[in-house]
């Protein structure tokens, strides 16, 4: 079983008889592991082909493609006061600088519920935000794909 003089001195110390596996019912292996050489430069247990069949950026990105234009048409448009206005404004702009931050779930019974938020991006300024966002996905995917490229 063993090539080596030491490890089969080892296993015969410790009870193996040659051609019979290891364990206490002797039910293990009874082939020593084959050795190979790893040339890449890759980790162990690292799968190369994965990163071509994973395609978690275009998932991404076609979820931000069907977000953009979208319009609650629900909403009717009143009359608002220039404090009220400032005041909405104000608010909307708390809530879009914590939105990318924050997830927030409430766990009962041991099941997560997500809190969906009830307000919805009608304003330009969204849209605005969601184009810009929107490029900048194109973008990365763009530079993921050269560096793929670069990669292969």
């Amino acid at each position: 079983m063993a090539n080596s003089e030491f490890a089969r001195r080892q296993l015969k110390k410790h009870g193996w008889k040659e051609g019979s596996g290891l364990g206490k019912d002797e039910h293990g292996m009874a082939d020593p592991i084959k050795v190979s050489l790893k040339m890449d430069k890759t980790g162990v247990g690292h799968d190369p082909g994965k990163e071509f069949t994973d395609h978690w950026w275009l998932r991404v990105f076609n979820e931000a493609a069907q977000k953009i234009g979208k319009k609650d048409k629900s909403k009717s448009e009143v009359p608002m006061s220039e404090e009220e206005k400032e005041k909405r404004n104000k608010e909307q702009r708390r809530k879009n600088f914590y939105k990318g931050f924050v997830q927030s779930a409430t766990l009962t019974n041991g099941v997560e519920e997500k809190i969906v938020s009830s307000d919805s991006s009608d304003d330009e300024e969204n849209d605005s935000a969601n184009a810009v966002r929107f490029v900048f996905l194109l973008a990365l995917v763009k530079c993921i794909i050269q560096f793929y490229q670069f990669v292969s």
